[in-house]
């Protein structure tokens, strides 16, 4: 799936969500869409919104541009970055965010070892998030960042490895640390924190999945 579709489909499921509206059909009828089924084909990914529709949409549900723009956790800002360093830098930033909005404090960057690649960095960084995410209690918040990270890795590595490619080898890298069953689909308030990252994955995946043009 192209990026913009993925966005499409993330902001669909957005604006569902902070207008509080449960279907394609309600969201046509509160925009006076008519006949025209245009909620279903955002629905569906089979039309992206236009700028016209997202300042729209935005006036009545603030919120809804910013997911378009910048995904779950600024996902689609780190993939379209420029450079290994802006994607790094939004990364990170993006981490202290998370951690402050948990009550913790990052005074420094605990992961930043002197003479490192960027590459290599990219990894310690994700090593990290896995590691001490329990501590923090933000498992399912770093989900999409260690997707990033790693596409933002493979981009700009030139192993330009196809996104859904990308979220296949990060399943099976936590399904295998985790010894998590591959059937993991759902969530339950009982689901423990490494079912629940993969769950997340899994989501990613399932938007992914459906057309890689």
């Amino acid at each position: 799936m192209s990026l913009k579709k993925l966005k499409t489909a993330f902001w669909y499921a957005e604006v569902l969500k902070i207008s509080g509206l449960t279907s394609a059909y309600q969201l046509d009828m509160h925009f006076d869409a008519g006949n025209s089924k245009l909620w279903n084909k955002y629905k569906n990914v089979t039309r992206v919104p236009s700028r016209k529709t997202l300042a729209e949409v935005e006036l009545q549900f603030p919120g809804t541009q910013r997911a378009f723009k910048l995904g779950p956790n600024r996902f689609f800002e780190i993939l379209e970055s420029e450079s290994l360093r802006e994607a790094i830098a939004i990364i990170l930033l993006e981490i202290e965010t998370i951690l402050n909005s948990h009550g913790f404090q990052l005074t420094e960057t605990p992961f930043v070892p002197e003479n490192i690649s960027l590459a290599d960095y990219l990894h310690e960084v994700s090593d990290t998030l896995v590691k001490n995410s329990a501590f923090y209690g933000v498992g399912k918040c770093f989900a999409p960042l260690k997707l990033a990270i790693f596409h933002s890795a493979s981009r700009f590595l030139d192993y330009r490895r196809p996104l859904i490619s990308t979220v296949d080898s990060l399943l099976l890298d936590i399904e295998d640390v985790y010894r998590v069953s591959p059937q993991v689909w759902s969530y339950d308030n009982e689901i423990s924190e490494a079912q629940e990252r993969v769950v997340a994955f899994k989501k990613f995946r399932t938007l992914v999945s459906v057309d890689e043009s």
